[in-house]
């Protein structure tokens, strides 16, 4: 088969779905040896790719995701090689293409959330934002060969607004590295570089409102009463971020809950292995790799019981829901989290980027 594999969002630039991209793609490298791929490359990203096995070749698709170049040239580029299959990796799939494709669909937030305030756009533009949004996806799901799902959560989500896709809807769980990372800093050093100064919770990731981030600062008073740690926030510093700084400066918890900005994955493993819990209290997910990934480093997790998190982590992590007593109850029961991780290399494998790549590859050549 010629299988086109639309990679715009390849690499960092896109967070998760940049690293589910990349992860497939080095996979499905390593796996066939039979058919010929496509691999779609923006200019941003063009040539942070290079091909390690001679049947997967680059083309520049010079259309940023979501704009209306996608819709209107990214066809016309796709149906110029002649594919047997292409795979979109995200909903956005060009409205006027129509050979035979498979599609990912990572989660339905944004068909679910009616928060408002998740965007920076005024409320015109992101009603129309969204209004496009169901048209694109709706007719994604609609012609699609096969739909991917990271969760059988997600595939029920995806049942109550096209519940006629039920048959071609396959579940593919995510990825994690093979590995525990090295890590680069002592505790020692870690501290003193993140102003670290008593055990803290740590928390990895974005910080759009459905993480609900802002849930841990309004109790954080309440945490330090009966547990003296810190909070540390990791992620790229952004409007959402800048909005958590404010609201922790009118608490006047800048000294308790700290900010990390971006961080290497050398020195995030550091950052696992020495915090006392990763907290995630997240109220939407479709996946959830974070957590996870601090299971990879041994480090305990606390997560709130909502949407897939319950599905993917199972029993390994210590349960909370939405109030300030079952957080606090949560937060009491680190050690209990800990004594979870047991044997945990060996159900970590169930999470793995080569099952991953193998199960869409069976999905292509249904």
């Amino acid at each position: 088969m010629r299988i086109g594999i639309d990679a715009r969002m390849y690499g960092k630039a896109a967070r998760g779905i940049g690293r589910y991209i990349e992860e497939m793609i080095k996979h499905l490298e390593k796996i066939d040896q039979d058919n010929d791929y496509f691999i779609f490359l923006g200019k941003q990203n063009f040539d942070d790719y290079q091909p390690t096995n001679h049947r997967f070749s680059k083309v520049l698709a010079p259309y940023h995701w979501y704009g209306i170049k996608e819709q209107l040239f990214m066809p016309r580029l796709l149906n110029s090689y002649d594919l047997d299959l292409v795979h979109f990796p995200h909903f956005n799939v060009p409205y006027f293409y129509k050979r035979p494709y498979v599609v990912t669909i990572h989660d339905l937030i944004l068909w679910f959330d009616t928060q408002s305030r998740a965007t920076t756009l005024g409320p015109l533009k992101y009603a129309l934002k969204k209004f496009a949004y169901k048209i694109i996806l709706k007719n994604a799901l609609k012609r699609a060969k096969q739909v991917i799902v990271p969760s059988d959560y997600t595939r029920q989500d995806l049942l109550k607004i096209c519940p006629h896709v039920e048959n071609k809807i396959s579940v593919v769980y995510e990825g994690l590295g093979g590995e525990n990372m090295n890590c680069f800093l002592d505790d020692k050093e870690l501290k003193i570089r993140y102003n670290i100064t008593k055990p803290y919770l740590l928390y990895v990731g974005s910080a759009y409102p459905h993480k609900n981030l802002q849930f841990l600062i309004e109790n954080w008073r309440a945490i330090q009463k009966e547990h003296d740690y810190q909070l540390v926030f990791v992620g790229k510093k952004d409007f959402f971020y800048q909005q958590l700084e404010k609201m922790v400066l009118s608490f006047s918890l800048e000294k308790e809950i700290l900010f990390a900005d971006f961080v290497p994955d050398d020195i995030l493993a550091s950052l696992y292995r020495s915090a006392e819990a990763f907290i995630f209290p997240s109220r939407y997910e479709g996946f959830g790799l974070p957590p996870l990934e601090a299971l990879r480093q041994n480090c305990p997790v606390l997560a709130l019981a909502k949407t897939c998190i319950p599905e993917v982590l199972q029993d390994k992590a210590v349960y909370f829901d939405e109030n300030i007593d079952s957080l606090l109850n949560a937060v009491a029961k680190i050690s209990e989290a800990r004594e979870k991780l047991s044997g945990i290399e060996a159900w970590l494998a169930r999470y793995s980027w080569d099952k991953m790549a193998r199960e869409i590859l069976n999905i292509y050549q249904k």
